[in-house]
Formats: C-alpha cells, structure tokens, sequence
C-alpha cells in the first residue's frame, strides 16, 4: 500500500487513523488535514469516506494471502522433514510459527489493519475472522491431521488441536499490536506455548526405521 501518489499517502492517513479512532469518528477532513491538503482534494481521488475505507482492503487481502501462502510452504518443510526424522523437533515447530509471526510484528500496515479490526469486529467482523482465524485454523488443522495419521503427534481431535495451538497466538499478536512495548515478552510467550504444545503432543519415539543421528539431537 506504500507509495508517494495522493491517492497512496491518503490510503495509508486513513488506515492509521481509522485504526487508532474507529472509522464512525474519523471524518475525511481528518484524513485530508493529516495528509496537509483540503477536503476537495481528497474527493478527487475517492467519492467519500466509505469508497476510501473498501479501498484499504484489497491490498491488504493480498498481504495475508501472501503470509499464508508462505506458511503453506513452511508447513510443507515442517512435514517432510518430521517425516524423515520420524519425530517433529520442536525446533522446526518453533521456526514455522515464529515465521508468520515475526513477520506480522513487521508489518507496520497490518498492526493497523488489526487494530482496525478489533474496534470494527462488531460490525465488519468478517475480514478479521478469515485473515486472522479461518484460514489459519484450515492450515493447522490439516496439518496435524496429517502429522497424526503418519503417528508422530499424538492421537486427538486435529480441529481441537489446531484451536489450542493457534488462540494463544492470535492473543499474543494482538496484545503485541496494543502495546508494542512488550513484543519481546510476547515473543517469548509464545516460545514457551509452542515448546509445551511440543512436549504435550509430539511422539518422542519413531514407530519405523531407527532415526538419524540428526534425528536423535533435535529430538526431545
């Protein structure tokens, strides 16, 4: 959404400031004075204030798209590496989450939008829960799906799973969105639920072929 045109600089003024007041209190005068032009302006480029807000959202659906897609990926590497090893190191569930996480905290744009989100979740509740919940919750659920039918997670509930893994780290990046001042902690927070996920569902012991030596030191 970055860019140097009118039409970019106004996008990114209203994401921020819808985002920091909801979108019922921001005015497009607001959105024009930020930006240091007037109202008229800004009506050159969007008809009022409800063609600006749709306006936001394409780009951002291809953001989490992206963050999805990669995790997709990563996933794929996760799997074919527990796999090989007969075990899932909680090394490479760690780097798999942290990923998209990491990245989410990166983006000065998507902070806003799930900011945004949050006030209007009563009322445009829709983008929040596909972005943020749905489609993540498809991913998990698949994938520990697949990691207990080849027995190297625990037998359970996949969905159950793919929930308990997931809220807490939804939670955190929305505290972390909140107050930056903790990412760190919320960092490490999430460290730590990852690691207790590991202990409480990865099978310690490979059900085929003896593993590797690499297998055995990322094992726990």
């Amino acid at each position: 959404m970055a860019g140097t045109t009118t039409r970019d600089r106004a996008l990114e003024a209203a994401l921020e400031l819808f985002s920091q007041k909801g979108y019922q209190a921001v005015s497009m005068g607001d959105i024009a004075g930020a930006l240091g032009i007037k109202a008229p302006s800004l009506y050159k480029h969007f008809k009022g204030k409800e063609e600006l807000y749709a306006a936001l959202f394409p780009p951002l659906e291809d953001h989490y798209a992206g963050l999805w897609e990669q995790a997709a990926k990563n996933q794929t590497q996760l799997e074919r590496q527990a796999l090989s090893e007969g075990a899932v190191s909680v090394q490479q569930l760690e780097w798999e989450a942290m990923d998209w996480l990491q990245r989410e905290l990166e983006s000065a744009q998507g902070a806003a939008l799930r900011r945004l989100m949050v006030q209007e979740q009563f009322t445009h509740p829709d983008r929040l829960r596909r972005w943020l919940w749905e489609t993540p919750m498809a991913l998990y659920q698949d994938l520990f799906a697949r990691l207990i039918q080849r027995e190297v997670l625990r037998r359970g509930d996949p969905h159950v799973m793919a929930m308990e893994y997931l809220a807490p780290l939804v939670l955190l990046l929305g505290q972390m969105d909140q107050d930056p001042a903790r990412r760190a902690e919320g960092l490490e927070e999430a460290r730590q639920h990852i690691r207790q996920f590991h202990r409480i569902f990865a099978r310690r012991e490979n059900r085929g072929a003896a593993p590797s030596g690499v297998g055995r030191l990322f094992r726990r």
